[in-house]
């Protein structure tokens, strides 16, 4: 008895000590882990905001930590080693995805919808995601999704560019209206201020008109509150 306790006892005092690093890897990790198992968010609201999904690499550097971390429990490698190797090499494959990703991908990944229609290309926002609930406030989470808006505008040179807002609001047509059309300037404000190469740049409010599904249920409404952004080549 006494022999084995001395070899677990030196086992111990021989075991691979966690550096700095991997510390840092774990503690990372960890925050990550927590971040997207609890739903936290840095926005406004944030019970009832939308959130935008984690990002390609992120969602990498996750998966190569938890599989890091259960290699280490089979072999002999230290659980800060091992989940430090795994955020490594899960970060860097999930940067590479990313560079791989197309424009259209990128903006897939945050559910926007590109169709393109003869000399037209349309780009469908649902509202739910883009904007805190109930309000013309965009929703900090969505940023990086309006980025790549702001990217695949300026990858379109010589276009005309309108923002069209549509909203669920059925009580009061003028504020249904005045409601979808601020929601829309604030999208086209923040797109231009991201540099977009537009001659022409406009914003137009609809408020309840134009719906494509029921408003009378919940599941209509998300559908029918939208932001369209269509741009329209010019010739030079």
């Amino acid at each position: 008895m006494r022999m084995i306790l001395i070899k677990k006892i030196t086992r111990y005092k021989n075991r691979e000590k966690p550096t700095m690093l991997s510390k840092l890897a774990c503690f990372t990790y960890t925050a990550l882990l927590l971040w997207t198992l609890s739903g936290c968010s840095t926005v406004p609201h944030r019970s009832q905001a939308a959130r935008a999904p984690l990002s390609i690499a992120n969602q990498a550097t996750l998966f190569g930590g938890t599989a890091g971390y259960i290699v280490s429990k089979t072999t002999s490698i230290s659980a800060p080693a091992g989940v430090l190797t795994g955020v490594v090499l899960g970060r860097a494959i999930g940067l590479s995805l990313e560079r791989r990703m197309t424009l259209q991908q990128r903006l897939a990944h945050f559910g926007i919808k590109v169709y393109e229609i003869e000399d037209e290309i349309m780009l469908w926002l649902p509202t739910e995601k883009f904007f805190i609930p109930g309000s013309v406030q965009l929703n900090p989470s969505y940023f990086p999704a309006l980025d790549n808006v702001a990217l695949f505008l300026q990858s379109v040179p010589h276009v005309s560019v309108k923002v069209s807002g549509y909203s669920s609001y059925l009580e009061d047509k003028v504020e249904s209206i005045a409601f979808s059309k601020q929601q829309a300037q604030n999208i086209a404000d923040y797109i231009w201020e991201k540099g977009t190469d537009s001659r022409v740049l406009y914003v137009k409010g609809y408020g309840a008109a134009d719906p494509i599904a029921d408003n009378r249920i919940m599941a209509g409404k998300k559908i029918n509150a939208r932001i369209i952004i269509t741009l329209r080549r010019l010739t030079v």
